[in-house]
């Protein structure tokens, strides 16, 4: 008998002792990532920005990265300036890349030639200095510069450019 009642006093004063602590409030966003994107449009710093409404969330950073065909797709949007910087190149490495041309590098919607769309500038191929990629995490890392020219003959010049994001699929 006495070692039952040995037994319950020890349970109890054990409950009793751990209930008493302070518990460690947890980081609500622990192991959380967070996003880097930055770059200067004609030597104005661009970061991405949107603002969710009442119904859905939105998101500034869409990357997408194909490992068949070691590819990307960064498209980055700031609803305030109204403009977009894009990154698209295929196939990419650890290290220097280039940027084919292509359509869709920036997009300009407060533009009121009616030229929104700009496509990379054939003339000064842009680079991408792809850093890292972590096939595990998702994520993606690099540095990249470029010009783009619309159908109206206007430029941008896009430097400094730096990512370091979660990327789709």
């Amino acid at each position: 008998m006495k070692k039952i009642i040995i037994t319950t006093t020890l349970i109890i004063g054990t409950l009793i002792i751990f209930s008493c602590c302070k518990k460690e409030e947890l980081d609500p966003c622990e192991g959380c990532y967070t996003e880097v994107f930055r770059c200067k449009i004609d030597g104005v710093d661009f970061v991405p920005y949107c603002k969710s409404g009442p119904l859905f969330g939105c998101s500034a950073i869409d990357c997408q990265y194909y490992k068949k065909t070691k590819s990307i797709e960064l498209v980055v949007y700031n609803s305030k300036t109204k403009l977009n910087v894009q990154v698209r190149a295929r196939p990419i490495y650890i290290g220097g890349n280039s940027l084919a041309p292509r359509k869709g590098a920036f997009q300009d919607w407060t533009n009121m030639k009616g030229c929104v769309f700009y496509d990379y500038d054939t003339i000064s191929l842009g680079k991408l200095e792809i850093i890292s990629i972590d096939t595990i995490k998702q994520i993606i890392k690099g540095e990249f510069e470029y010009d783009a020219i619309n159908y109206c003959g206007d430029t941008v010049r896009i430097r400094e450019g730096y990512f370091d994001v979660v990327y789709r699929f």
